[in-house]
């Protein structure tokens, strides 16, 4: 499996997730590092992280976000969500999302003690994406029809097996 070295983002890393590409297409369905953490960098319930190659690289970046509601599902008032999930363009296609989801439920054990559950909402048109989640454990609980960019799904992952 590829190894990553993921860690809660620092503001000296600005200067190194500026330039974060996507392709095209993926432009619709995810947020940019420097947009999310604009939004929600003074939030005490968002936990923005970089994802580093074994070079030491940032090559990635997700944020946590605590008692998030996404407009449409119904979930727990303190649901905790994945969001704005990139990995820079040219560094795609080399398994880093993929272990990156695998990793995932220790990353949070190690960096935020109390969390149980974990959701995501995806584009159901972004299939590269639909695919990663469902191989890596998430589950597919409910369909929005009417996102900004078509149906949305809401997916789950009980981080309460991985212990």
């Amino acid at each position: 499996m590829v190894k990553l070295n993921v860690r809660l983002y620092n503001p000296s890393d600005y200067n190194k997730i500026i330039n974060f590409k996507v392709f095209n297409y993926q432009k619709d369905f995810t947020t940019s590092p420097i947009k999310i953490i604009s939004e929600n960098l003074e939030s005490e319930n968002c936990f923005p992280f970089v994802v580093e190659n074994k070079k030491n690289e940032i090559i990635g970046f997700f944020l946590i976000h605590r008692h998030y509601h996404h407009l449409g599902f119904s979930t727990p008032f303190d649901a905790t969500f994945i969001r704005a999930v990139n990995i820079d363009s040219k560094h795609q296609g080399n398994g880093y999302g993929r272990a990156l989801f695998k990793q995932l439920p220790e990353i949070l054990k190690n960096h935020i003690k109390d969390i149980s559950d974990l959701y995501l909402v995806v584009d159901d048109i972004n299939k590269v994406a639909l695919n990663l989640y469902e191989k890596t454990g998430f589950i597919h609980i409910a369909t929005k029809e009417n996102g900004p960019s078509g149906p949305e799904r809401l997916y789950y992952l009980d981080l309460n097996l991985f212990t």
